[in-house]
C-alpha cells in the first residue's frame, strides 16, 4: 500500500524517465516496489483523487493489463483541474471494471482522445 506522497515521488521519477527516453517505462518503482506502468496509472489517478478529497487512505496497487489499442489526437495544452479530476475518476472506474488500462480518455479539452501514454 502507498500514500499519495509515495505516488507523487514516483511520478517525478517516471516523468524524468519519460522526458529523457521519449517512451514509457516498463515498470515504475513506488516505495521500493516495482509495479507495471498500467498499474502505476491506476495508483496515480487514485492518488490524485485522494489528494483532492483530502483523504489519507492508503492506495493499494493491483495488477492491470496494458491497453489493447491506444489512440491519441491531443494537442499541446493544459487540462483544467476539474476536467483532470473527472478524467481520473473515469480512468479508475474503467480500470477497475475492465482489468486493463484504457486506450484513451475521450472528449478532453485538448483532443477527442487522450491516449494511454499521455494519461500516464
Amino acid at each position: 500500500m502507498f500514500t499519495a506522497d509515495d505516488v507523487a515521488a514516483a511520478a517525478s521519477v517516471a516523468r524524468a524517465y519519460i522526458e529523457s527516453n521519449k517512451k514509457l517505462p516498463d515498470n515504475v518503482t513506488v516505495c521500493s516496489k516495482q509495479i507495471t506502468t498500467p498499474s502505476f496509472l491506476e495508483v496515480s489517478v487514485s492518488a490524485l483523487i485522494e489528494i483532492n478529497t483530502g483523504s489519507n487512505d492508503p492506495i493499494q496497487s493491483k495488477d492491470f493489463n496494458p491497453p489493447t489499442g491506444p489512440q491519441d489526437d491531443t494537442k499541446q495544452g493544459k487540462v483544467p483541474k476539474a476536467e483532470c479530476l473527472d478524467m481520473a475518476g473515469r480512468v479508475r472506474n474503467y480500470m477497475d471494471t475492465n482489468g486493463r488500462a484504457p486506450n484513451y480518455a475521450s472528449n478532453t479539452s485538448i483532443g477527442a482522445h487522450m491516449g494511454y501514454t499521455n494519461l500516464v
